[in-house]
């Protein structure tokens, strides 16, 4: 597994694989940031973020949208998609 990833990441960047993270339930920010910060280290080129219908902070709320704006912020950094 350890040589498919370094395949990967040796990969240009558009040809890497996206993998979808669904958010449901409670998200707290620092459950977000530990499972976004695992998430970029996997080798994926991008992460599609699909909300739940159960989860809290509610969709769109001011508490949803500075959660994601901590994403967007930690994907430009990380150099992979959102």
């Amino acid at each position: 597994m350890k040589n498919f990833k370094q395949i990967l990441t040796r990969q240009n960047p558009e040809g890497l694989p996206w993998i979808l993270w669904i958010w449901n339930s409670n998200i707290t920010k620092q459950e977000m940031i530990e499972q976004l910060n695992a998430l970029c280290s996997q080798g994926f080129g991008g992460i599609i973020v699909r909300p739940g219908r159960a989860m809290l902070p509610p969709y769109l709320s001011e508490e949803f949208l500075a959660l994601f704006k901590i994403v967007l912020e930690t994907a430009r950094s990380r150099g992979i998609g959102i």
